[in-house]
């Protein structure tokens, strides 16, 4: 049986990554830093997947030939790695971006016990240009001739999971969609037809489309619903009240008029539109229960330079359209923030920027926007317009 190496057993992990490789027909091991979470997934070799839909009966799905690793073990994580025996390998992380650059080293270690065998590293990070953010940290770190045989495989993951309960337990609860989408130009191992994992030749249309109509939506659910419904709590109630609903689907239509000019060979409206009305589907499952300050908070980084909000008032200006809608969730995503809760460090020091020096030099310093960059000047015209 072939190994799958997955970095992260956080929901994702859990959720997409080793069900579709289990599935597929690989023992998965997971590496982690939680590690009583590694030592019950060792003692039962398993873990369950409760898929929740309104108004549906639940199922519960079972994945099994699963064990873990520490992630402090860095040597145990190298030995796994070179054990991985097949040239063309398979590793794969959900880590969330600003944990990849620490898990990159590990994998340029556990390379050199490769002997030359070739690894993919599947990114399930809906990471836009991330084998380039890979490569970046390996050279940062001195490792690009110890990662030779690494083909940084970029993937675009698809699951609503509902918030993990700290309470010991190892099942995640999901939505019974699962979808992960990998660049079949960079897949180099082979990976038998499974339920899920669909290979793209233009793995930067998928990923800009995840993170420009799904997960800009599902941010701004949470920003209009502040300044719009502010009692309301849940995704599902925001995406049922009119005018939240109306601002949200504004804003993705935007995205989607400018994805259809900038790839006209992956994308029609009509495609989009569809896409569109199953996103809203979705996020009205209130079996997932899924809450507002949970998906608008980290507005540092949704705010972020080629994030959901910034980034895809960048790809609508370049492509001559008009955005005044994102324009409006950006500037109510900064409100958020403003009387953000909970203890997200990084939206505390944005609010205390915000108070200091103001909308327009937050988008400068905060979303990296370039005042000498047609692009960048029209999004930030944009957004003080709204603002």
């Amino acid at each position: 049986m072939q190994t799958f190496i997955q970095f992260g057993a956080g929901a994702a992990g859990r959720a997409v990554m080793g069900a579709i490789f289990s599935r597929a027909g690989f023992e998965v091991v997971f590496v982690d830093i939680d590690e009583p979470l590694i030592e019950r997934l060792n003692a039962r070799g398993s873990y369950s997947i409760i898929e929740r839909f309104s108004g549906r009966p639940e199922h519960i799905v079972t994945i099994d030939n699963v064990r873990g690793v520490s992630a402090r073990d860095g040597d145990r994580v190298a030995a796994e790695l070179a054990g991985a025996l097949a040239d063309g390998a398979l590793a794969g992380t959900s880590v969330g971006m600003r944990a990849l650059q620490h898990v990159v080293p590990v994998l340029a270690h556990g390379m050199a016990g490769r002997n030359g065998r070739g690894l993919d590293v599947i990114l399930g990070e809906n990471m836009k240009h991330g084998a380039l953010a890979c490569a970046k940290d390996l050279k940062q770190a001195g490792l690009t001739e110890g990662a030779a045989g690494v083909s940084w495989v970029e993937a675009c993951i698809g699951r609503m999971i509902a918030p993990v309960a700290n309470d010991g337990s190892d099942h995640v609860v999901a939505e019974p969609h699962l979808s992960l989408i990998v660049s079949k130009p960079a897949l180099r191992a082979a990976v038998m037809p499974v339920d899920g994992l669909v290979r793209t030749d233009d793995i930067s249309a998928i990923v800009d489309r995840k993170l420009f109509i799904h997960n800009m939506a599902h941010a701004t659910l949470a920003y209009a619903a502040r300044r719009d419904a502010p009692r309301l709590t849940y995704v599902h109630e925001a995406v049922t009240h009119a005018a939240v609903r109306e601002a949200t689907i504004r804003c993705m239509r935007e995205s989607a008029q400018a994805l259809v000019l900038a790839y006209p060979a992956v994308f029609g409206r009509s495609d989009l539109d569809a896409y569109i009305g199953d996103l809203l589907e979705r996020f009205a499952n209130e079996a997932l229960a899924d809450t507002l300050v949970r998906v608008g908070r980290d507005v540092s980084r949704k705010l972020s330079r080629d994030d959901r909000l910034i980034g895809a008032m960048r790809l609508a200006v370049a492509q001559g359209v008009e955005c005044p809608a994102l324009g409006a969730s950006v500037v109510a995503a900064m409100r958020f923030v403003r009387d953000a809760e909970g203890d997200d460090e990084g939206d505390r020091a944005f609010a205390r920027d915000l108070t200091n020096i103001g909308a327009e030099r937050i988008l400068v310093e905060h979303c990296e926007l370039d005042e000498a960059n047609e692009v960048d000047a029209g999004v930030r015209a944009a957004v003080l317009h709204a603002w």
